[in-house]
């Protein structure tokens, strides 16, 4: 097969058509997932969770199968995958993790490590009313947005270049705090439903998972919601 990339790969699933028969999405998407781990290992992730969205949000006249493959894809990407970054190992983890099966602990550490380190990354100081400018005017009263080069007096044109400087860096962390703290609202309730239905299965492992909410330091009141899901819930 010819190198291939995202935009390329999701272009063939597309040509399926709407409602594909699933074992042709499989026969399809296997081989283009397969390539795009070594010809374009950032879009690889995106690729199987576009195949993920596809068999979850549509009827291809199989549940059954659908969700087989579903797992197979999204695990598949979660063993492979040297390096994901959070939002793509999130939705990986939602499509891996919908139905507890046998080999579900593993899943457990994983969602607890994205979400611990995301709580990590949480600036506390964060004020979302701290928007940054669009434009930065040029001190002195001159037009906003301007290229720093067409600022003639050198004075100005460094105090306006660091303020565009200092504009890009507040932009880049507002965004980087708007992105953690929508990724934590998103992806909170599913992990909550799959250690709830994963540690109120019998024999009782709340130790376990006591001991995995503490060493990945994920926020003290999510911990304390999941303990006590755990404890309400009926074990089978």
């Amino acid at each position: 097969m010819d190198p291939i990339n995202y935009d390329e790969a999701v272009g063939r699933l597309a040509a399926l058509g709407e409602t594909p028969d699933p074992d042709l999405l499989d026969r399809t998407a296997e081989p283009l997932a397969s390539a795009m781990r070594t010809d374009d290992p950032q879009g690889y992730a995106w690729f199987v969770i576009a195949v993920c969205d596809q068999l979850t949000s549509r009827d291809l006249g199989d549940w059954r199968r659908q969700d087989e493959l579903v797992r197979k894809y999204a695990r598949l990407a979660l063993r492979q995958a040297t390096v994901l970054p959070p939002a793509a190992e999130l939705h990986l983890l939602e499509h891996a993790s919908a139905v507890p099966t046998d080999d579900q602990w593993e899943f457990a550490s994983r969602w607890l490590t994205v979400l611990g380190r995301l709580e990590r990354e949480l600036d506390p100081a964060f004020d979302p009313e701290d928007v940054p400018l669009l434009n930065v005017p040029v001190p002195g009263g001159g037009l906003a947005g301007v290229a720093a080069e067409d600022v003639e007096d050198p004075v100005v044109r460094q105090r306006y270049a660091q303020a565009v400087a200092e504009n890009e860096a507040h932009a880049q962390r507002y965004a980087a705090q708007v992105d953690v703290r929508g990724w934590l609202s998103r992806f909170r309730p599913p992990a909550q439903r799959f250690l709830v239905a994963a540690y109120a299965q019998s024999p009782d492992r709340a130790a376990e998972l006591d001991g995995l909410l503490a060493e990945h330091q994920v926020a003290p009141d999510w911990a304390a919601a999941v303990r006590a899901a755990v404890r309400t819930q009926p074990r089978p």
